[in-house]
């Protein structure tokens, strides 16, 4: 059983497929926690990408995620190395949030949810199946248990 929490989203979304790729904490939305998930998405969809040896990261300017964090950038280069991969990361300016695609996917989240707490796994996993998912839905907990459901639908970004 666990405690009730407020959980924490992270959204990727793969540009090419469309594909809005959800994953949800509950720590707040900390550069460990951002590469947390970058590790869980890549674990759950580099089966799809088997020949992608270079990935470009578009970031927003948030302050977990900023070049100058250096746990953030400690978290990507074990990650590159790990996994072989080269990374480009490409920051939105401050304030452009409309050229942002990722951006538009939270706001029709935002109508999906319809004001609905997020406060316990089973509430975000029954909002999520209730209506078409958009990508994976996977909830990340403090004690390492992870549930995941598979999509069988993708949003157009």
């Amino acid at each position: 059983m666990h405690r009730e929490a407020v959980l924490v989203p992270a959204g990727i979304l793969e540009v090419e497929s469309a594909q809005l790729n959800l994953i949800f904490g509950t720590s707040r939305d900390t550069s460990d926690f951002m590469a947390d998930c970058l590790d869980l998405w890549w674990a759950n969809r580099r089966s799809v990408y088997p020949n992608i040896r270079r990935l470009q990261i578009d970031l927003d300017n948030g302050p977990e995620i900023g070049s100058s964090r250096t746990q953030f950038m400690k978290r990507l280069v074990e990650f590159s190395d790990k996994n072989q991969l080269t990374l480009e990361l490409a920051y939105y300016p401050p304030y452009h949030s409309k050229y942002n695609r990722i951006e538009r996917c939270w706001g029709i989240l935002e109508n999906h949810w319809n004001a609905t707490l997020l406060r316990s796994i089973k509430t975000t996993l029954v909002v999520h199946t209730r209506r078409t998912p958009l990508g994976f839905v996977v909830v990340k907990c403090d004690d390492g248990l992870v549930q995941a459901t598979e999509a069988v639908a993708t949003t157009t970004a």
